[in-house]
């Protein structure tokens, strides 16, 4: 998700949003205008709401396709258990997953105490810890 979300924050400063117009001091209040007008006011209200709700589909679809992009990672699992592997060099595989159980101990879980120190959403139940930890990166 960070990747995607750095994707999409790059994609945004390149296609930057256009700025809200400010309403023009000139413009009428509504109970002012007449009929026409007030149907001019809504179709053109509506038009800029399906353009804005067609960008953000159109940004939601961007951030999809980086969510694919993202770099996938498979870690064999059973390196450390006592199950029979097939031969072969395993030295890799277990040097990411000590590399990964590093990044889980030194980075992952300090961000989840701080989260538990801070008292926002603290968690009252089994579900809400493991939501909160998958919040954090942290599958259970």
């Amino acid at each position: 998700i960070e990747y995607a979300s750095e994707q999409l924050a790059l994609f945004d400063k390149q296609n930057p949003a256009e700025p809200v117009a400010e309403p023009k001091t000139d413009e009428k209040n509504y109970f002012d205008m007449t009929e026409e007008e007030k149907k001019d006011a809504i179709d053109k209200s509506r038009k800029e709401h399906e353009e804005n709700k067609l960008k953000q589909i159109q940004r939601l679809q961007k951030f999809d396709e980086f969510l694919k992009q993202a770099p996938q990672f498979k870690y064999n699992l059973n390196i450390f258990t006592n199950v029979k592997l097939a031969d072969g060099d395993y030295k890799d595989d277990e040097k990411s997953i000590r590399s990964l159980g590093a990044f889980i101990t030194d980075t992952v879980i300090p961000k989840v105490v701080k989260v538990f120190e801070s008292g926002e959403g603290v968690p009252t139940d089994n579900e809400s810890v493991a939501e909160m930890f998958h919040s954090q990166g942290l599958n259970m």
